[in-house]
């Protein structure tokens, strides 16, 4: 009897040093997830699939730019509500399908197909992912130049806020700038006025923010003299 005793208190004592190491590892639904994510790892090394490109640095630069410029908690938020529209997009007939595209926050899709190419490849919307990454990757490698993009947090402030919805000409105007910087200019960014609808919206765009940046001359740039 006492050595059964004891043996049921070294078999307790292993049970409870187990579920305390489960409990530091997170909830069962974290280590879910954690498992799935190692896995997930282990496939993309057998593929051959490098997350650490220039590329993929490049399109984290842009990411983190643009995220840096959202309150706590606000990404999570913002994808939560991406994902549940998407959600109700459903289709039961091939002619209802509808593009799987977030027009509500079309910024916000945006970023979030960069953080699944970054983070879950082979989780991505390959038709959407081919539009807006090449486009997103660019603006990343010219970001070494942003010092001489005067303002240039204000505009993607803007793309992020007031542009959610509508985002693609404030990326052009940043691509452009930080093109600009890049070959010795000295840019100085003009706010974009509200959004307005129709035709008013065009010439409003057209000739009351147009151009969106102002070009000086740099102080030393010999190729631009």
């Amino acid at each position: 009897m006492k050595v059964w005793k004891t043996v049921r208190r070294i078999g307790e004592h292993w049970r409870r040093k187990r579920m305390g190491e489960a409990r530091r590892r997170g909830t069962a639904e974290q280590r879910v997830k954690e498992a799935i994510a190692r896995d997930k790892a282990k496939l993309y090394r057998a593929m051959g699939i490098n997350l650490t490109s220039p590329e993929d640095q490049a399109l984290r630069t842009t990411l983190d730019a643009f995220l840096a410029h959202l309150d706590e908690g606000e990404w999570e938020s913002r994808k939560s509500a991406i994902v549940e529209r998407l959600e109700t997009t459903k289709a039961t007939t091939l002619w209802a399908t509808r593009p799987i595209r977030d027009q509500q926050d079309e910024i916000g899709w945006y970023l979030m197909l960069a953080e699944l190419a970054l983070t879950d490849p082979l989780c991505q919307e390959t038709n959407q992912a081919a539009r807006t990454l090449p486009f997103l990757t660019a603006i990343g490698k010219a970001l070494a130049h942003r010092e001489r993009v005067e303002r240039l947090d204000e505009k993607i402030k803007e793309v992020v806020g007031d542009f959610r919805h509508s985002p693609d000409g404030v990326l052009f105007e940043i691509l452009v700038a930080l093109t600009y910087a890049g070959h010795g200019w000295n840019v100085r960014a003009v706010s974009s006025p509200k959004r307005n609808t129709g035709v008013n919206e065009l010439k409003l765009m057209a000739y009351e923010s147009w151009p969106a940046f102002v070009r000086t001359p740099p102080a030393v740039c010999a190729s631009c003299a």
